[in-house]
């Protein structure tokens, strides 16, 4: 029972170590996490378009003649 007792707390202990170290640093500013995000997308958008031929021609058809 009592090495029990020792196990729950260890863990208990571990998860409010956990928590406490997610808490800690600065939260960016919204205008900062958005330029972040922004860069991101733009990344990401230009990576899949250099990955593969069809999927360029696929994402950025102009459909105006269809």
């Amino acid at each position: 029972m009592n090495n029990k007792r020792w196990k729950l707390l260890l863990l208990s202990l571990i998860m409010m170590l956990g928590l406490a170290g997610c808490s800690q640093g600065e939260k960016p500013s919204d205008e900062e996490a958005q330029k972040q995000f922004d860069e991101f997308i733009q990344g990401d958008f230009i990576d899949t378009m250099e990955s593969d031929y069809l999927t360029m021609h696929i994402y950025l058809d102009d459909r105006s003649d269809w």
